[in-house]
């Protein structure tokens, strides 16, 4: 994505093109319904057990795709994006209500070479990279909710208004604004849905 010359923001259509080309090969290194079934054994457990965490094992990406297995551990941020596409696109042929209901996630496991680390070997020249960073840790903060989604009512209008919420821990490449809604670009008082408002964990620790 670019930004014009009136400040506003261009879609890449050479960017997006690629992106759907590394979604489509994600989807068909998770997609194993004609081999051994694992990922689509996970999809099935995650649908039972409402977890919205699919893990995905490197060795078995580096087995069907040698080149994206290197793309996730040099080239994370825009490589992780597209593989959440890719398992919120397989789960939702399974279950389309899981995926409207259920912030899909990735996680790892497997062999990670030199990018398995610790506090001490975990360098600047590692940002942007996929790690597994193995530690004590020392100092962690509470569980505190960040909210995802914000869903308000419109009482003058009776009409329901949505905001999304990104900062700098998140994969979009533009923070969004913080600012939360109290009323419509009209004027109009809001009120917060918070049963239909989206949050999740946050927390920081330290490690050695």
């Amino acid at each position: 994505m670019q930004r014009s010359m009136d400040g506003n923001f261009m879609v890449d259509r050479t960017n997006e093109a690629r992106n759907r080309e590394l979604v489509q090969q994600y989807l068909n290194i998770l997609d194993d319904s004609a081999e051994g079934k694992v990922y689509v054994q996970k999809v099935e457990d995650m649908i039972t057990t409402g977890t919205p965490r699919l893990i995905v094992n490197l060795n078995d990406v580096r087995k069907k795709s040698a080149e994206r297995a290197t793309g996730l551990i040099h080239n994370f941020v825009e490589e992780i994006v597209c593989l959440e596409q890719a398992a919120k696109e397989m789960i939702q042929r399974a279950s389309p209500d899981f995926v409207r209901t259920h912030e899909v996630q990735v996680g790892f496991e497997g062999s990670f070479g030199d990018r398995h680390v610790n506090p001490r070997s975990l360098k600047a020249n590692f940002l942007g990279n996929l790690v597994c960073c193995e530690g004590i840790v020392t100092k962690c903060s509470a569980v505190r909710p960040k909210v995802v989604k914000s869903v308000h009512y419109c009482p003058a209008t009776k009409k329901t208004l949505e905001k999304r919420y990104t900062d700098l821990t998140s994969y979009e490449s533009f923070p969004s604004s913080n600012v939360y809604p109290t009323e419509d670009e009209n004027k109009n008082p809001l009120e917060t849905e918070f049963g239909l408002s989206t949050y999740k964990d946050h927390q920081s620790f330290s490690v050695q």
